[in-house]
């Protein structure tokens, strides 16, 4: 996992963010649990962050995969 990010990394974070949520359109909070779509974009959410901020780092005997 990336702990100290560029200013370049954490810009790249919040386009790929912001670009997600004009994708979804989430409009609160609470449509984040209660719209099917934007519960559906979690998923590339997810793999947006852990592109961005990495994943992290577990022993080859401990990975769920």
């Amino acid at each position: 996992m990336n702990k100290n990010p560029t200013p370049e990394q954490m810009k790249k974070l919040w386009d790929e963010c912001a670009a997600w949520v004009e994708k979804t359109k989430p409009y609160s909070a609470e449509s984040i649990y209660q719209s099917d779509s934007v519960q559906e974009g979690m998923y590339d959410l997810t793999e947006i962050v852990c592109e961005n901020v990495g994943y992290v780092e577990v022993a080859e005997d401990d990975a769920d995969v």
